[in-house]
């Protein structure tokens, strides 16, 4: 299963990744902020958890 890890939705097409590698193999994102919708799920990850994952 594909994750993406993004500070921010947006950075997923900033940076040019494929959705089709999500969307094919039931993938999804993860992002400190969910500033857009998106065509996979997204889990925001709050300050406190992002910190321990550094």
């Amino acid at each position: 299963m594909p994750i993406e890890i993004e500070w921010l939705t947006k950075n997923f097409d900033k940076y040019r990744h494929d959705i089709k590698e999500l969307r094919n193999n039931e993938g999804f994102l993860v992002v400190y902020k969910q500033n857009l919708g998106f065509l996979v799920e997204q889990i925001e990850v709050k300050k406190e958890g992002l910190s321990r994952m550094i």
